[in-house]
């Protein structure tokens, strides 16, 4: 398996240099690949496609599903995670109020 991590988030334009080739590559290496957050090559906001892009066996994406995340043939499962510990997510000096999502487990699976 193939732990995919090379661009989140913060992807903006196809990904080029060492990022690409990495992500060229983790189709190639394994037949299982789990991507933290997005696949890499998926635009988290927008939905986007770019070349190359991880084609992902299932994704953990981070706090809350990415919108760019309802296309469901670039991760066969999904499933959402708490990005900070319980402890932080009802400090109330973050002023946080995401109500029980996370109340039965912190890991949420999606589909």
């Amino acid at each position: 398996m193939v732990h995919d991590g090379v661009v989140g988030y913060s992807l903006a334009g196809p990904p080029t240099g060492p990022p690409a080739a990495l992500i060229a590559a983790a189709g190639q290496l394994a037949p299982a690949v789990l991507s933290l957050d997005v696949p890499s090559g998926l635009d988290a906001a927008s939905g986007e496609v770019h070349e190359p892009a991880v084609r992902a066996t299932a994704t953990l994406t981070l706090a809350l599903p990415k919108v760019g995340l309802r296309e469901r043939s670039w991760a066969s499962s999904l499933s959402v995670t708490s990005a900070c510990p319980r402890a932080l997510d009802a400090a109330p000096t973050l002023n946080l109020d995401v109500g029980a999502v996370f109340a039965a487990d912190e890991v949420l699976r999606i589909w």
